[in-house]
Order: structure tokens, then sequence, then C-alpha cells
């Protein structure tokens, strides 16, 4: 995958962070390990910032990510 996203989305944008890493993983046909090395590496994955729970544990947006050509 090679491309850019228009914005972040961030916390504030989506009220609806329920997925976990592995579940966001899915929906993106991408591996779980993927998605955390995206987000240790640039604290995100493609633009998209999880909300990080006190426990530690990354909840993400029921979104699907698309990348400009």
């Amino acid at each position: 995958m090679v491309g850019t996203m228009t914005r972040d989305i961030q916390a504030n944008d989506c009220s609806e962070f329920k997925l976990s890493t592995a579940e966001f993983a899915a929906l993106q046909s991408a591996k779980r390990q993927t998605i955390h090395k995206h987000h240790s590496q640039k604290g995100s994955y493609y633009g998209v910032r999880p909300q990080k729970l006190p426990s530690g544990k990354l909840l993400w947006p029921a979104i699907r990510v698309t990348l400009d050509a």
C-alpha cells in the first residue's frame, strides 16, 4: 500500500472507538503486527489514531482506511 490519507482521524472525530487492534487489522485486510508497527513508528495507521485506555489497550474506530493513488 502506497499513498497518504487526506487527513488524520483522531479520537474527537469519531465516538465509535470499539475495535481491538486485531479487529481493526481484519477490517483493513492487514496483519495485527502491521498495525502495531505503523502505530509504534508513526503514531497512527495511515492517519488513523487509536484511543489508548489506561490499561494500555488500543481501541480503533470502525472505519476502512483508503489511500490516495
